[in-house]
C-alpha cells in the first residue's frame, strides 16, 4: 500500500535536504524514504518558495470569475432573445439582416439567424423572356376561361 505524506512532513524533509548537513543516505534512513522522494519534496519546496513572499507561482493575481460568469449569462440570454425574435420573421427577412461588412463573420451571422450560408449568397436567376410570355399566356387563358382545366365532378 502506498504511503501518503502530509505537507508538514514534506516541508520538514525538504528543509533537511536543503541544509545539506546530512547525506542522502542518512536522510533516507532518518525519514524512511527513497532518495527520489526526498528530491521531489525539495523540488516542490523550491518551486513554491516565491509564494511565501507574496508572489504567485505564475506571476498573475487570481481572477474573480463571478463577473465573467454573470456577463456570459447575460450574453446567453441576449442571444436567446435575439434568436427568438429573429425567427419570427421569414427567411427573406432574416437574409436581409445579414451584413457582409460587419465584423461578425457571415457564417456566424447565418448560424445565429438559422439561415444556411447558401441562402445568404444565393442570387436568383431572372426569368427568361420566353418563360414570361408563356406565363402571361396561361394567365390570360385562365382569366378568360376559368372553368377550363377543372376536373368534372361526376
Amino acid at each position: 500500500m502506498r504511503r501518503v505524506f502530509n505537507p508538514e512532513f514534506k516541508a520538514k524533509v525538504a528543509l533537511a535536504a536543503l541544509r545539506e548537513d546530512k547525506t542522502f543516505a542518512e536522510l533516507c534512513q532518518q525519514f524512511e524514504l527513497h532518495p527520489t522522494q526526498i528530491t521531489e519534496c525539495k523540488k516542490q519546496l523550491l518551486s513554491s518558495a516565491a509564494g511565501v513572499f507574496g508572489a504567485s507561482s505564475k506571476g498573475q493575481e487570481p481572477v474573480d470569475l463571478v463577473p465573467l460568469h454573470t456577463k456570459i449569462g447575460q450574453q446567453a440570454l441576449a442571444i436567446d432573445f435575439f434568436r427568438t425574435r429573429a425567427h419570427q420573421g421569414g427567411v427573406a427577412e432574416r437574409r436581409q439582416m445579414i451584413d457582409c461588412n460587419h465584423p461578425l463573420s457571415v457564417k456566424r451571422q447565418a448560424e445565429l439567424l438559422n439561415n444556411s450560408r447558401g441562402a445568404v449568397y444565393y442570387l436568383p436567376k431572372p426569368t427568361s423572356q420566353r418563360d414570361l410570355v408563356l406565363i402571361n399566356a396561361i394567365d390570360r387563358l385562365h382569366l378568360d376561361l376559368p372553368v377550363h382545366g377543372l376536373a368534372s365532378a361526376a
